[in-house]
C-alpha cells in the first residue's frame, strides 16, 4: 500500500511537468457541471454513431444482477462468456474473436494485461460500479492495440448517496458491499468496497467416470475483498483534477477437471490502480492530461505438481489531448500515448521483461444537415520498440433517414501487438512475431419509436472481421510456441431489440439479444493445426439471451432465458460440447421512504437443472439461489 501511495504521488509530480511543458499536445474529454462534477470522455461509445452500445446496470435491478462483470454478461447480452467454473476465470468473445481482442477501459486506461493480453471478468466487481457499457465492433483508432472485438466500459456511479448490499446464496455465498458518493460544484468524492465469500461446492454429474456417478465439486473456494475511490475537484472556473484507486486481492482454489477429481492448485491474484487527471477548459479548446499505474501480482501454487509461480507486471501510462470545437456539431480531438510495461515470472527465467509504446491518434466528428447525416474518421498510428504497428484508419457513419430510423456503418483497420508472454516465455516465446492486423466493417439499421405507453426499439447488424497474422500457441516436439499462422474470417448478424410498456401502476419490458457468428481459418500455414473453413474452437455460432419483467407497485418479477451454442473443442470439429439452455427467476420488492429506498429480492438460477459444461470437463452448477437486500440513502 505504500508502495503504491509513493506511485500517485509520482504521477502527480510527472503531470505537473507535462501541464508546464506540454499544453499543446493534450487529450480531451467533455466537462458537465449540472449539480455535481459530472465528467464524460469523448472516446466514450455513446460518441461513435455506427457501433452497437449497451448499457448494462446492476443497480436498477439488482434481483438480476450478479458478483461480477461475467455474471451480468451473462444475463444481459449475446457476448459469449467463457467460464471455467464459478469465480474462476472468465473472459468475453466478441463476435467471434479471442479474448485478447476486448478492451476493458477504466478511467479512460485500457485494463488489457501487458503479459497475456487479456482480462478477468471475474475479478470485476459489479456492485462497486454505477454501470458497464458494452460496445460491439472494433475501436482501434481510440484504444489502441486489442480493442478488435469489443470494449467494456467500466461507469463510476453519478447518483449521490450511500449504498449498502448484503446477500447470501447457495455453496455457502457471503457478499457484502457498500458505496457512498457524495458531492456538489466544487468537490465530488465517492468510496466503495466490498467482500465476497463462496466455498462454491456444489454437486455436479462427472461424465468423465464410469456411471456418471453424483460428485461434490473440491478445491474451489473463493475469497475476494476490495476499494474503489475517486475523487473529482473544480478549482477555479477553468480547472478540473480527478483522482482515482482501485486496490483488490483475491484468494482462489482451483478446481479439478472431472477426469482427475484431485486438486490442490491455489491462486492468489492482487491489483493496484492509481489514476490522476487534469482537465483545461479554453473557449473552444478543451485540454486533458492523465496518467496511471497499473500493478498485477498472480501466485499460482500446485504442490501435488510442485509448482510455485509469482507473476508480477507494471504499467506506467501517460496521456495527453486536445480537443477543439470550431462549430457546433463538429470537434477535432488529437492525443498522444506513452505506455511502459514490466514483468516479472519465472516464466522468464525469473528476469525483467520490458515493453515501451507510444501512440498518436486523431479523430474528426462532424454533422451535416441538423445532424442528419453524421461522420467520424480517426486515425492511430503506435510504435514499440521492436516493432511498428500498420497506420490504423477507420470511417464511422450515422444517416437519419426519418426521425424514428437511423442507417449506420463503419470500416476500420486493426491490429494486435505481441505480449509480453508471446515474446519471451520460457520455453516456447517467438520474438520474431509480428503484429496481427485486419480488417472490420458492419453496416446496421435502427429504429425508435415511443409515445406515453410504449417504448419500442430495434437494431440489427452485419459484421465482418478479418484478421491476418493471427497470433496463437501450438504444439511443438515438447513445448508450445506461439506463431503468426492463420487468417481468421469472423462474420454474421446480430440482433438487439427492447419493448416496454407502462400505465400508472403497471410496468412491463421485453429484452432480447441475438447473434449469429461464423469464425473460422480461411488461410493457414503448414505448422496450423487449425483446418481451413472450420468453426473456431469455443466459438458458439449461435447466442441468444431474452428476459421479460414485470412490475406493479414496487414489485418485480424478471424471467431471464438464455441460450449458448455448441462449441468445438477440436479444431477439425469432430469433438465438440452441447449447446444448452438456462433459465432464471427473480423477484424483488422495492419500499420507498423520503430519504431512503429498501430492495429486497431473490434470484432463482438454472431452474430447469440443466447439465451444462462452458469448458470441456470444467463442472458448473445445477440449481441455486441468492437472497438479499440492499439500501440506498439518498443526499439530502
Amino acid at each position: 500500500m505504500r508502495r503504491s501511495l509513493k506511485i500517485l504521488t509520482s504521477i502527480l509530480i510527472t503531470m505537473s511537468g507535462w501541464l508546464n511543458a506540454q499544453t499543446d499536445s493534450i487529450r480531451v474529454c467533455s466537462i458537465q457541471v449540472i449539480e455535481v462534477i459530472e465528467i464524460h470522455d469523448l472516446r466514450h461509445p455513446e460518441q461513435n454513431p455506427a457501433l452497437l452500445h449497451q448499457d448494462i446496470s446492476g443497480n436498477d435491478r439488482v434481483s438480476s444482477s450478479g458478483n461480477s462483470l461475467a455474471d451480468l454478461l451473462s444475463r444481459n447480452s449475446s457476448v459469449f462468456v467463457k467460464q471455467y467454473s464459478p469465480g474462476m476465470l472468465a473472459s468475453a468473445s466478441f463476435r467471434g474473436t479471442g479474448a485478447a481482442h476486448t478492451a476493458l477501459i477504466w478511467n479512460g486506461f485500457n485494463l488489457q494485461s501487458s503479459m497475456n493480453g487479456q482480462s478477468d471478468l471475474s475479478l470485476v466487481p459489479a456492485m462497486l460500479f454505477g454501470s458497464f457499457t458494452l460496445q460491439q465492433g472494433a475501436s482501434p483508432a481510440a484504444w489502441g492495440s486489442g480493442a478488435i472485438g469489443g470494449t467494456l466500459y467500466l461507469n463510476q456511479s453519478t447518483e449521490n448517496g450511500i449504498s449498502f448490499l448484503q446477500e447470501n446464496g447457495s455453496f455457502s455465498q457471503r457478499t457484502t458491499a457498500l458505496r457512498a458518493r457524495f458531492g456538489n460544484e466544487k468537490l465530488v468524492f465517492s468510496i466503495g468496497g466490498f467482500r465476497n465469500r463462496a466455498e462454491n461446492d456444489f454437486e455436479y454429474r462427472n461424465l468423465a467416470q464410469a456411471n456418471h456417478p453424483i460428485m461434490k465439486q473440491t478445491n474451489s473456494a473463493l475469497a475476494s475483498e476490495g476499494l474503489l475511490m475517486d475523487a473529482s475537484l473544480k478549482t477555479g472556473r477553468k480547472h478540473w483534477l480527478k483522482l482515482a484507486a482501485w486496490l483488490q486481492k483475491t484468494d482462489r482454489e482451483i478446481p479439478p477437471i472431472m477426469s482427475i477429481p484431485n486438486a490442490s492448485a491455489k491462486q492468489k491474484d492482487a491489483t493496484a490502480r492509481l489514476a490522476a487527471t487534469w482537465k483545461l477548459n479554453i473557449k473552444k479548446s478543451q485540454f486533458i492530461v492523465r496518467s496511471a499505474f497499473l500493478s498485477e501480482q498472480i501466485h499460482f501454487v500446485d504442490s501435488m505438481y510442485q509448482i510455485d509461480s509469482d507473476n508480477r507486471s507494471e504499467s506506467f501510462v501517460q496521456e495527453a489531448e486536445w480537443l477543439y470545437r470550431p462549430f457546433k456539431n463538429t470537434f477535432i480531438q488529437v492525443g498522444v500515448n506513452n505506455t511502459y510495461s514490466r514483468a516479472d515470472s519465472p516464466g522468464f527465467n525469473n528476469e525483467t521483461k520490458e515493453m515501451s509504446r507510444q501512440s498518436v491518434f486523431a479523430i474528426w466528428q462532424t454533422g451535416f444537415w441538423k445532424k442528419r447525416l453524421v461522420v467520424r474518421p480517426a486515425l492511430r498510428k503506435e510504435w514499440t520498440f521492436s516493432m511498428n504497428a500498420p497506420l490504423i484508419p477507420s470511417l464511422s457513419t450515422s444517416f437519419k433517414v426519418v426521425k424514428w430510423l437511423n442507417v449506420h456503418g463503419q470500416i476500420a483497420k486493426t491490429y494486435r501487438i505481441p505480449t509480453l508472454n508471446d515474446l519471451y516465455w520460457v520455453p516456447g516465446g517467438n520474438p520474431e512475431l509480428q503484429p496481427e492486423q485486419g480488417t472490420a466493417a458492419e453496416a446496421g439499421i435502427s429504429a425508435e419509436k415511443e409515445n406515453k405507453k410504449w417504448h419500442l426499439e430495434f437494431r440489427l447488424d452485419a459484421f465482418r472481421n478479418y484478421i491476418n497474422n493471427w497470433i496463437l500457441w501450438v504444439p511443438g516436439n515438447s513445448y508450445w510456441t506461439p506463431h503468426n499462422i492463420q487468417s481468421v474470417d469472423s462474420k454474421g448478424l446480430s440482433w438487439n431489440s427492447e419493448v416496454r410498456f407502462k400505465t400508472k401502476n403497471i410496468k412491463l419490458q421485453a429484452f432480447s439479444t441475438a447473434q449469429m457468428v461464423y469464425s473460422a481459418p480461411i488461410k493457414a500455414t503448414a505448422n496450423s493445426p487449425f483446418v481451413e473453413g472450420r468453426q473456431l474452437m469455443y466459438i458458439p455460432r449461435y447466442t441468444t439471451n431474452q428476459s421479460l419483467s414485470a412490475a406493479y407497485k414496487g414489485f418485480t418479477v424478471i424471467l431471464q432465458a438464455s441460450y449458448t451454442g455448441e462449441r468445438y473443442t477440436s479444431t477439425d470439429n469432430h469433438s465438440k460440447l452441447p449447446g444448452f439452455f438456462l433459465l432464471n427467476l427473480s423477484a424483488e420488492k422495492q419500499f420507498a421512504a423520503k430519504e431512503m429506498t429498501t430492495t429486497a429480492y431473490i434470484r432463482f438460477n438454472n431452474i430447469t437443472q440443466t447439465e451444462y459444461q462452458v469448458i470441456a470437463w470444467r463442472a458448473m452448477p445445477l440449481q441455486s439461489f441468492q437472497i438479499g437486500f440492499s439500501m440506498h440513502f439518498t443526499q439530502p
